[in-house]
């Protein structure tokens, strides 16, 4: 019986079929719940994304802000100062002479005052500004009282000072000689520091209130005429 046997081999083979095929894994709700899921992942990776950029485009509004004040600023540079090169140091002794202008700011002590010598080696002896020159006696000794003026203009100082001898220096414009008390005076030029003797006069129609005569510049200097106050330790501060 052939169709028999046919039979029972078809049903067979879809009892076999049958028992092959797989049950879907993926139901339509599974689906539809993955897809939300992953709808909610995007929506929340987006906000987190717009967070950022809104964090970001803050900073770049401040850094803005930031460059324009700071290029709206006004930026003062201080200007480097040159170095100061030290003065060259002038040659003003020879053979332990000291160098001197024709003519030199000096310092007279007493009373302490600055003022512009003349230097004139064509003087015998040295001179200096004063004015109301009185004489008078004091234990025996003849003394002098006198008025000496700043270089500055200000008040002039009272000096006292013992005469050590009466000077005859004869006039300019005629034979006759002038009197003139003598007094020891320190006097400092440079580097020098001496007791010179000075006569007393009032020179106030003169250029200079002082004048060095040979008996102070000899011995201990040389003068250069060509040249005009080489030392200035004594020279008043404007």
């Amino acid at each position: 019986m052939p169709w028999k046997t046919l039979l029972l081999s078809s049903a067979l083979l879809l009892s076999a079929c049958a028992t092959n095929n797989p049950e879907p894994t993926v139901t339509p709700e599974m689906l539809t719940q993955e897809l939300s899921q992953t709808e909610q992942n995007i929506i929340t990776q987006c906000t987190e994304m717009n967070g950022v950029l809104l964090e970001q485009n803050k900073r770049l509004q401040d850094l803005e802000h930031a460059v324009v004040r700071a290029s709206n600023k006004k930026v003062v540079v201080a200007p480097v100062a040159a170095p100061k090169c030290p003065k060259p140091k002038v040659n003003a002794n020879i053979d332990g002479k000291t160098i001197v202008g024709d003519e030199e700011w000096v310092l007279i002590t007493p009373p302490k005052v600055k003022l512009l010598a003349r230097v004139d080696t064509g003087a015998a002896v040295s001179s200096i500004h004063a004015t109301d020159i009185v004489e008078f006696e004091r234990d025996g000794d003849k003394w002098v009282k006198f008025n000496i003026a700043h270089a500055d203009g200000s008040d002039p100082v009272l000096v006292e000072s013992k005469v050590i001898r009466t000077a005859e220096v004869k006039k300019a414009s005629a034979e006759e000689f002038d009197k003139r008390p003598v007094v020891r005076l320190n006097i400092k030029l440079g580097p020098l520091s001496e007791e010179a003797e000075f006569n007393l006069k009032d020179r106030g129609h003169m250029t200079y209130p002082v004048l060095l005569g040979r008996e102070f510049l000899k011995d201990i200097t040389l003068v250069d005429t060509g040249k005009k106050q080489i030392h200035t330790e004594y020279k008043p501060k404007k």
